[in-house]
């Protein structure tokens, strides 16, 4: 990425202020959903942007109930389940 959109990014996300995706993530939500949709090669962009912000809600709702706060570890186990809960593998039944 050119140094010049970084800096419009981080101009963007400062008048935005941070979201869920910021506290469960630590990247915006629109930003992850960017990655999503360009790395999407086989039309699933929806699914999986719809168990991000099932994972990002979980892992929020599990931040404000644990007493450490935010766990990189919960965050990951997160994301896996909410994507594995909707796509089952080819060939496996």
């Amino acid at each position: 990425m050119p140094s010049g959109a970084r800096v419009d990014r981080a101009e963007t996300h400062g008048r935005r202020g941070h979201d869920a995706g910021c506290a469960a993530l630590g990247l915006p939500l629109d930003l992850a959903e960017q990655f999503l949709l360009r790395w999407d090669a086989a039309g699933a962009h929806r699914y999986v942007t719809e168990a991000l912000h099932d994972a990002v809600a979980d892992i929020c709702t599990e931040a404000q109930g644990r007493l450490g706060g935010w766990s990189a570890a919960y965050a990951s186990e997160a994301l896996v389940f909410a994507v594995e809960r909707r796509f089952e593998p080819i060939g496996v039944s």
